[in-house]
């Protein structure tokens, strides 16, 4: 007996079960990002950002337009629409081939960015998919995933429009048809209320072929809801199997293989030698012969790297390396050479090399992604800083120069450890930044220095739970002008130890002289403790 599809998607038969545990454990993100390619053209030709553009392609005996920016959507210019007369309709609009190479170049490169939420990230004609299942925990669900993609798309200057869902499909109809897929849709992951949601979609959304597209439109089938309501055998008649494939796509029936792009492989080069190679002169120009033909293969792989391999092999087969880090990749010739300048000396080629090489390791982009598209003179300006902390790294050593990294921590003083450039996260990753809890925004103010261990004090309270009137550190007595707190921060669960670690409540004062002092009392009254006072750092 034939069902409708909406009786099918309502069913809890056994068959469906395996599919329905599926689709609540997927989380698919799709990024649609339809001006894409004007605004790559716009920003690589200079052009104002408002200028009406439109890229054609050869179809139908004729020029027509396959993608417009938003300007040139506003002027009236749509895609299919033919160049002479999109002409007449704007005069002052540029018009270009379209060039796919450059546009799929552009979209991997943003693919490659989004690996920083998932390994499985993909793009397809005009967009992006991640794949944030068992990932998204880390960055604090999906939502947040979401949220933080376009607000820095939005900041390169990129119209983005998004949708999460347990489909590809579903994802890929709500970010092309939703209206609320500019700031962001979430759908809902059971069954029955993703059909539901998914009813009020043009047919455009299954992704159809044309021909399928006009049967369903001349038949007067043109919301996803009506395909629903109708039996799958009165469909099956007059349309081809990839509609009914879609549909099973769409509601996760059947499983739609996806294509994540490829991790950047390291790059490397070599150099053989006829002759055992030796010598301090000989070993120099061959570092510097390396690192040349290096750089020429990042740069035009358009790539950076975070740190290298200098290695060789001597003629007894014996082999060696060494290895360089960077606070921040590069794959500038004068930073690499000034980098690698004492390898020759390090290098111990015994009776000669047979052979050496060179390869590069944690590649990304050459540019961040505020900058894909334009100018990031900002990013310009923090390598300087980088490229001094590298230079006097591989100087001084690399365990040498250490970088202040944040803790994710409530303790004042925990909250940053020192660590070594190479181990040290770069600035400009999406980990550096910790995302505390909205309550804990409103924290008070921190002091400017903290002293280490924090130095005990001689205060005076009216009660034991009140702040001071009066405080005496260094033999200097002062009167306590205002007090504000207190501020509760107690010890992680897993340090608790009552001999040791205690809560302490911080209270930020003001002397009578004009000094803001940051002082906390260590031990609570209430629960029988012994209290300290202890001064731990000044205000400006």
């Amino acid at each position: 007996m034939n069902v409708s599809l909406h009786d099918r998607i309502g069913a809890s038969s056994s068959a469906h079960a395996g599919a329905k545990l599926a689709s609540k454990a997927r989380e698919i993100l799709y990024l649609f990002l339809p001006f894409l390619p004007t605004t790559r053209l716009i920003r690589q030709q200079g052009w104002p950002a408002d200028t009406p553009v439109g890229l054609y392609h050869h179809a139908q005996q004729t020029d027509r337009l396959l993608f417009v920016s938003q300007t040139a959507q506003r002027a009236g210019l749509y895609p299919g629409l033919s160049v002479a007369d999109a002409r007449t309709h704007c005069v002052s609009a540029q018009f270009h081939a379209v060039e796919p190479d450059k546009d799929r170049a552009c979209l991997l490169a943003l693919a490659q960015w989004c690996r920083r939420y998932t390994p499985l990230a993909g793009i397809d004609e005009c967009g992006l998919w991640l794949d944030l299942t068992g990932a998204s925990h880390l960055f604090g669900g999906y939502e947040a995933v979401q949220t933080d993609i376009i607000t820095k798309l939005s900041d390169a200057g990129l119209d983005v429009s998004s949708a999460v869902a347990p489909t590809y499909g579903a994802a890929w109809a709500l970010a092309h048809y939703h209206d609320a897929a500019p700031s962001g849709v979430i759908a809902p992951i059971r069954r029955a209320a993703l059909s539901d949601y998914l009813s009020s979609l043009p047919v455009a959304a299954l992704r159809l072929s044309a021909a399928d597209e006009a049967i369903l439109m001349q038949t007067g089938l043109r919301k996803i809801g009506d395909i629903f309501a109708l039996r799958r055998a009165a469909l099956s008649v007059r349309l081809t199997a990839n509609f009914l494939l879609r549909v099973d796509q769409l509601l996760g029936d059947v499983a739609e293989p996806l294509q994540p792009v490829k991790e950047r492989q390291p790059v490397y080069v070599a150099q053989h030698w006829a002759e055992p190679l030796a010598g301090l002169e000989g070993l120099t120009q061959m570092v510097t012969d390396l690192l040349a033909e290096l750089s020429d293969k990042l740069m035009k792989k358009e790539q950076v790297a975070r740190w290298f391999e200098i290695g060789w092999q001597r003629v007894d087969g014996s082999c060696a390396r060494l290895h360089y880090h960077l606070s921040r990749p590069s794959n500038e010739l004068a930073l690499l050479i000034r980098l690698c300048a004492d390898a020759a000396e390090k290098i111990d080629a015994e009776f000669g090399l047979s052979c050496s090489w060179i390869q590069a390791y944690g590649l990304t982009d050459a540019v961040s992604i505020t900058a894909l598209l334009g100018t990031d003179t900002q990013t310009a300006q923090a390598e300087k800083a980088d490229q001094l902390l590298d230079i006097l790294a591989a100087k001084l050593g690399p365990d040498r120069v250490q970088r202040l990294v944040p803790q994710e921590s409530w303790q004042a003083e925990q909250r940053e450890r020192r660590t070594t450039l190479a181990q040290a996260i770069d600035k400009h990753s999406p980990h550096l930044d910790w995302q505390v809890p909205s309550p804990a925004q409103m924290l008070a103010p921190r002091p400017v220095r903290l002293l280490d261990p924090p130095e005990p004090i001689q205060a005076v309270a009216l009660l034991p739970d009140n702040p001071p009137v009066m405080v005496r550190w260094r033999q200097h007595s002062w009167q306590v002008r205002r007090a504000t707190g207190p501020e509760r921060i107690g010890p992680s669960w897993w340090q608790i130890d009552t001999h040791k670690t205690r809560s302490r409540d911080y209270y930020r004062i003001e002397t009578n002289e004009g000094a803001r002092l940051w002082i906390y009392r260590e031990g609570l009254p209430e629960r029988g403790e012994d209290s300290a006072w202890y001064l731990h750092g000044f205000f400006a």
